[in-house]
């Protein structure tokens, strides 16, 4: 894009900031709209999830004393899985 715009006019245009502006139908702008907020409402789901993993880790391992093992079978992870989790926990 560059080069062709520098073939059209007389200034550099290398360093220039070249912003594109696209133009969507509104069918089209109404998906995009609707993937953002499931996108979004996806990224705070996982985060609530994150949490509430490491709270039932920290319950399961930390007050119940279950092994890393048992609390895999429980939460339906693997036993490294927790592993790794229980060691990512600041103490």
């Amino acid at each position: 894009m560059r080069e062709a715009l520098s073939v059209c006019v007389d200034e550099d245009v290398a360093s220039d900031q070249l912003d594109p502006c696209v133009h969507l139908p509104a069918e089209a702008r109404l998906v995009v709209a609707r993937y953002q907020s499931a996108n979004k409402r996806l990224e705070r789901d996982q985060r609530e999830a994150h949490s509430a993993t490491d709270r039932a880790i920290e319950t399961l391992v930390g007050e119940l004393s279950l092994s890393v093992r048992d609390a895999g079978d429980v939460l339906g992870l693997s036993h490294q899985r927790v592993h790794q989790l229980v060691g990512a926990r600041p103490r």
